[in-house]
C-alpha cells in the first residue's frame, strides 16, 4: 500500500502545481485588468478551494507511507500531517490575494 500512496501523492503534487500555475496567470490577469475580474476570483477561490481538498487528501497518505514529502537535500520533510493541516487552516482564513503563499506544498 506504500507504493500505492506515494502514486497518488505524486499525483495531487502534480495536480496541485498545475493549480499554483493556474493561480499565478489569473493573479497576473487580475493585476492587468486582463477579463472579468469577478470570473477571475471566482476561479481563483475553486483553486483554493481545490487546495485544500488536496491537502485533506494528502494527510493520510502521508500515514501510509512515513517518507512522503521528505526532502534530502533539505534533510527534513516539506510536508507532514501537522503542516497539511495548518495549510488547510491558512486556506480557509487568508485574503485571496494572499493565498498563493499560504497555500503552496
Amino acid at each position: 500500500t506504500e507504493q500505492l500512496a506515494v502514486a497518488r501523492a505524486i499525483g495531487l503534487l502534480f495536480e496541485g502545481g498545475n493549480r499554483i500555475l493556474e493561480f499565478y496567470q489569473l493573479r497576473d490577469e487580475l493585476g492587468r485588468g486582463i477579463g472579468d475580474a469577478n470570473d477571475i476570483l471566482a476561479r481563483m477561490r475553486e483553486i483554493v478551494a481545490a487546495e485544500i481538498e488536496n491537502s485533506a487528501a494528502m494527510i493520510p497518505l502521508c500515514n501510509t507511507c512515513a517518507s512522503l514529502g521528505y526532502h534530502s537535500e533539505a534533510e527534513g520533510f516539506k510536508f507532514f500531517p501537522e503542516k497539511l493541516e495548518n495549510r488547510i487552516s491558512d486556506c480557509g482564513k487568508t485574503p485571496c490575494r494572499r493565498q498563493e503563499r499560504a497555500c503552496i506544498l
